[in-house]
């Protein structure tokens, strides 16, 4: 463990540099090769300019932010929207004939009722055969609470 004085980013060196420093964070394998991650000091977080939070809507340059954004949201909800959908129509008919629960609703189960799921990673399975369609990388995950307790699922 890092102690406080020395939370930092992580700087990755060969082993032989290791034994210039005396601050070693971890130790892990890459390739067969041992390297150590050694920490390194912060830049002083006061030093940085403080946002007052204030946007000025009636700006150009926000409007063609605000557009271009706005393409982006819908693109995201529709694919969103696709995932949630599941495996396709053939796909939820089989479930469907077999009397079985679809995966959102088997966790959605096993969950406290009315506490929230973060599903991790939706869009893991997104272009990766090309027009084949893998939702969620074939596999649900994320963070949900059970009898009180959070939970990776």
């Amino acid at each position: 463990p890092v102690s406080e004085s020395h939370k930092s980013s992580f700087v990755v060196s060969s082993m032989k540099t290791a034994k210039t420093f005396k601050r070693v964070a971890s130790l892990r394998p890459v390739s067969g090769k041992v390297f150590r991650a050694f920490s390194t000091s912060l830049p002083d977080p006061h030093k940085f300019d403080v946002l007052d939070g204030t946007i000025d809507t009636t700006t150009e340059e926000y409007q063609k932010n605000y557009e271009i954004h706005s393409q982006y949201v819908d693109e995201l909800r529709e694919k969103m929207s696709s995932v949630l959908t599941g495996g396709g129509e053939r796909a939820n008919a089989k479930h469907i004939k077999r009397n079985k629960l679809f995966v959102r609703d088997r966790i959605s189960k096993v969950l406290d009722p009315g506490s929230p799921f973060l599903e991790m990673s939706p869009l893991a399975g997104e272009n990766l055969y090309g027009d084949e369609r893998v939702p969620s990388g074939g596999v649900v995950t994320g963070i949900g609470q059970i009898h009180g307790v959070q939970c990776m699922i």
